[in-house]
């Protein structure tokens, strides 16, 4: 479930971002998608990815932009995905940041 600006659990991050659950374990793997674990809950540990660490993210694989023209376009069409994931759930705040970033 979505709390403020973090999207928690791997299908609600996936969901967010546009992908597959599995897409979205690559990345972190792969890719340092920005995902942290609250170890100090003590219940089940849950992946959340929180939008202000999307953008650095993002900034940080657009500096490697000729050796990651791919990547790049994909990092932009996931931020295309999460505004439109947000916009249909009505937080249009968060759409509007979202955008921000994109226009960056």
């Amino acid at each position: 479930m979505r709390h403020d600006t973090a999207f928690v659990g791997w299908r609600d991050i996936a969901d967010a971002l546009g992908v597959s659950v599995r897409t979205a374990h690559r990345w972190e793997r792969d890719h340092h998608l920005p995902i942290e674990r609250d170890m100090s809950a003590g219940g089940p540990i849950q992946p959340t990815l929180r939008l202000t660490a999307l953008a650095p993210w993002l900034n940080a694989a657009d500096m490697q932009r000729d050796a990651h023209v791919v990547w790049i376009r994909r990092a932009r069409r996931l931020l295309v995905a999460l505004a439109d994931y947000c916009e249909a759930r009505g937080d249009r705040r968060l759409a509007s940041a979202i955008q921000s970033i994109l226009d960056l």
